[in-house]
């Protein structure tokens, strides 16, 4: 409990507060009374398993029968070794899981998003309803914004979007109810954004045109749609077809006409393949899509700028507060601190999944010693009849860390089998795609080394314990 304590201390300078407990990250009266009663049903169990044993009257007579061709009695130490093997095994599990997981960051961290972040900051502003109460003063209101914003020194461009290039899954808008190709209700991942945001965040022009001022409300609807959309439903020929939205009761339904194909982005972050996206002019967005995304998210506005975009937060009220006095902005950020939120979940599981992993490793060298320890204390008499009769201590030594060895190679095997069985589940939790190998041969192979080491030091005090016993040791035991 002490443990947990100061752990949550630890992850509190990391996590977001709302994930912690209570907001504070201190254990509630519930977490304390669950750790007291699952400790003390824990001790209680081991307690009763010892009794049981204990309380067998021939347990003295058959271990040293059977003790010395096994290293534990047959019968007495089956469910030691039971438990040492079931250590092993999911320790080796745990750590054979967190190798793929170590394998799929490493991945992740070499995948492009598909744009560049780089000296661009963010932030947030939800327009005041009663300043701002119908669409077209919206529209306004993210123009004059957008306009100050470029004429601030330092800042290269700005641009409005109703979605960055990658978020948080509060950051994306995703509506249903397209028709695309024949195929009714299909849903898609859908911004609004101004001309000039693939160009201020790189995102690569692969066909057609970009936005232009010309397209502006009123004109021909236009789109602009990713390559997973094309490739997904035009088999990568998008250009000049249609999509139309199927609106709810009340609202027409509209069409667009598709006049560019841009680069896939990564909008979950590089563990999650890219959605079929749809972009549409700021400036012709339907009043039907706008009240949406005025309903559930904020307006997004990102500025790039030279030098240290994270100098740029005074500058960005200055520039709102001339246009608009009215208007808060909240959420200023750099890309790189967007970008590291949306990891930040998926990279804090996977390290806690490590933390567990080495955690199981401390158990299985913890009960392997365990067992050995009790087995030999058990079983002074025997090597010290043993040494009497002229057995080596390298014999009586080699003798008990073959016996803690041999449950050790068992567990491994169990866990590596048991990791290549649920290395597919793993895949399907972390969504990721193209995974090269279901299982990395490499990591199988420093969780193997990692336990052989951890076992062979876990087994060795007691092996080196039992060579050293004293032949007047049998003696003085009596019969």
């Amino acid at each position: 409990l002490g443990l947990a304590v100061l752990c949550l201390q630890l992850f509190a300078r990391f996590m977001p507060d709302d994930w912690l407990l209570h907001g504070t990250g201190h254990l509630g009266p519930r977490a304390w009374l669950l750790a007291l009663a699952l400790g003390l049903s824990g001790a209680l169990l081991a307690a009763a398993l010892g009794l049981w044993q204990g309380r067998r009257g021939d347990a003295s007579m058959e271990e040293l029968r059977e003790g010395g061709r096994t290293g534990l009695g047959l019968r007495n130490g089956r469910l030691g070794r039971a438990l040492v093997i079931a250590q092993v095994a999911l320790a080796a599990t745990l750590l054979g899981a967190a190798g793929l997981f170590l394998h799929i960051l490493y991945d992740a961290a070499h995948t492009p998003l598909g744009f560049d972040g780089e000296g661009i900051v963010t932030f947030e502003m939800a327009p005041v309803r009663a300043s701002y109460p119908d669409i077209a003063r919206v529209r306004a209101l993210a123009e004059r914004v957008t306009q100050s914003l470029r004429a601030q020194p330092g800042v290269a461009d700005a641009v409005a979007t109703t979605g960055l290039p990658t978020g948080t899954p509060g950051d994306q808008f995703g509506i249903g109810m397209f028709d695309i190709a024949q195929l009714r209700g299909q849903s898609l991942q859908f911004r609004g954004v101004g001309d000039r945001f693939f160009r201020l965040f790189h995102i690569r022009l692969r066909e057609g045109r970009d936005f232009a001022d010309t397209d502006a409300a009123g004109g021909e609807r236009v789109a602009i749609v990713n390559r997973s959309l094309a490739e997904h439903y035009f088999g990568g020929r998008a250009l000049g077809q249609t999509i139309t939205r199927e609106t709810g009761i009340g609202d027409q339904s509209w069409s667009v006409r598709i006049v560019g194909v841009v680069d896939d982005t990564r909008q979950s972050g590089a563990l999650q393949p890219p959605k079929d996206t749809l972009y549409l002019p700021l400036s012709q967005l339907p009043d039907h899509e706008w009240r949406i995304v005025r309903s559930f998210f904020p307006l997004r506005v990102a500025l790039a700028v030279h030098g240290d975009p994270g100098a740029y937060a005074r500058v960005i009220r200055e520039a709102v507060r001339r246009v608009a006095p009215e208007q808060p902005v909240s959420h200023v950020r750099t890309m790189r601190q967007v970008i590291a939120q949306t990891h930040f979940f998926t990279v804090m599981v996977l390290s806690l999944v490590g933390l567990f992993a080495v955690l199981a490793l401390l158990l299985a060298a913890a009960g392997m010693y365990a067992v050995m320890a009790v087995a030999v204390a058990a079983r002074e008499r025997e090597f010290g009849l043993r040494s009497a009769l002229g057995a080596a201590p390298s014999r009586l030594t080699r003798m008990v860390l073959q016996g803690g060895l041999w449950q050790v190679a068992v567990g491994l095997a169990l866990g590596v089998l048991l990791s290549v069985g649920l290395s597919g589940v793993l895949r399907t939790v972390v969504q990721q795609q193209g995974l090269p190998r279901m299982v990395d041969p490499l990591a199988i192979a420093g969780v193997c080394l990692c336990l052989a080491v951890s076992g062979l030091l876990a087994c060795l005090l007691p092996a080196l314990r039992a060579g050293r016993v004293p032949p007047m040791h049998a003696l003085r035991a009596g019969p």
